[in-house]
């Protein structure tokens, strides 16, 4: 999943679309959001038990999340942080209660078990 896919969910949750339904991203957040991203994704990353080595410095750059993070639970954290920015306390409220919902739903990461004592040969 690339930033900027997520970026334009989480401006139309702020309602920044325009009267023919296309995301309007000239909001003033461009240049903050690649930092944004990157700081919300290691948090999510924790959630899904994920190692996030890379850093987010462009809109173009792919996450390491789950795309399934990245599309239900991303898009409401990021329009938190940017109502916060605006001073937008209803939006910031309502995203930040949706966020803090969607969390428990995260998806782990399955974790791979060694059995280095190959005690479970037997039982297959």
């Amino acid at each position: 999943m690339v930033v900027n896919d997520v970026y334009a969910l989480a401006l139309s949750v702020l309602d920044e679309i325009n009267t023919g339904g296309v995301v309007n991203t000239d909001t003033g957040y461009e240049d903050k959001a690649p930092l944004t991203f990157d700081r919300i994704q290691r948090e999510l990353a924790f959630y899904e038990g994920v190692n996030v080595m890379r850093r987010i410095t462009s809109m173009a750059d792919t996450l390491e999340i789950s795309d399934d993070t990245a599309l239900r639970v991303m898009p409401y954290a990021i329009a938190a942080d940017f109502a916060l920015q605006d001073k937008m306390s209803d939006e910031y409220g309502y995203c930040l209660g949706k966020y803090r919902e969607m969390i428990p739903t995260i998806k782990r990461e399955p974790k791979r078990v060694v059995d280095a004592y190959d005690i479970l040969a037997g039982m297959q």
